[in-house]
């Protein structure tokens, strides 16, 4: 009647399969008799290895569940479906998602890990689709695991580090250009853990910018070059905060200052 109602052709209905619970009893025993991987394999009715995964279905797992929120199994296990992976299998987008993972976790010492690998395996920047290479990304997931294992522990010594892999490391390399993105986190968890002093030299390594005022229509906003690099309205807080904190009047005036000229 559907079919005549909507002018369609005929269609024959929908049968099952023949046989009953007969058939599926002994569709279930035939899955049951194909070997399994186990860990432990104790005995022969496991396989003595995992099944390979391709590449692509690597990074899949590995994404999936680095992706999740507020759900640190899955980001664990993301980590540990990357370690399963051979050195021929894991490319950039495997690296890339472990590092996200791992970022969430809060983990630095495997993040930094991660990236000391990618760095010492990485090829030549003119060649970069022919093996491994650092990206912004995996930059952002290094800066994101040091500041948060830093204000968790309470460790000023976590974001050295990492402000020493970005200079000698980073820096040196044109491709990618340090900004306010990634100096400002660094900056403001120097200062939730008191250290106000390295949080102005953190943000003193931004230029000044030189733009005209900021237009309250962003569109009709004109783009500089030069403030690429230069601090933004985050960082002039930062040095105005940090200055508060330490009872630096004239410092924190002067900040004010330079955010206005800034526009």
């Amino acid at each position: 009647a559907a079919s005549a109602a909507m002018d369609l052709p005929q269609q024959p209905l929908v049968t099952t399969i023949a046989g009953g619970s007969d058939v599926i009893f002994q569709m279930a025993r035939r899955m049951a008799a194909a070997p399994r991987w186990h860990p432990n394999n104790l005995d022969k009715k496991y396989r003595p290895a995992p099944p390979s995964d391709s590449q692509q279905v690597l990074a899949a797992t590995i994404w999936r569940n680095a992706r999740k929120r507020n759900k640190p199994a899955m980001w664990r296990y993301a980590l540990r479906t990357f370690d399963k992976g051979s050195s021929s299998t894991v490319t950039n987008i495997h690296y890339e998602g472990a590092l996200v993972a791992a970022s969430k976790l809060g983990d630095s010492n495997r993040v930094l890990q991660l990236y000391t690998t990618v760095q010492e395996t990485s090829v030549n920047s003119k060649n970069k689709n022919a093996g491994l290479h650092v990206t912004d990304n995996m930059i952002l997931s290094v800066i994101r695991a040091c500041v948060k294992d830093a204000v968790k522990s309470k460790n000023a010594t976590i974001l050295d580090t990492v402000c020493e892999l970005l200079e000698q490391n980073i820096e040196p390399n044109a491709s990618i250009q340090l900004t306010s993105i990634h100096w400002n986190p660094i900056a403001k968890a120097y200062q939730s853990l008191g250290c106000n002093d390295a949080a102005r030299r953190v943000i003193d390594k931004l230029s000044d910018r030189c733009g005209d005022p900021e237009s309250e229509d962003e569109a009709c906003s004109s783009f500089n070059v030069h403030d690429v690099q230069a601090k933004d309205k985050a960082s002039y807080s930062i040095l105005v905060q940090a200055a508060i904190a330490d009872q630096d009047w004239g410092g924190a005036i002067d900040g004010l200052y330079q955010l206005q000229t800034a526009g």
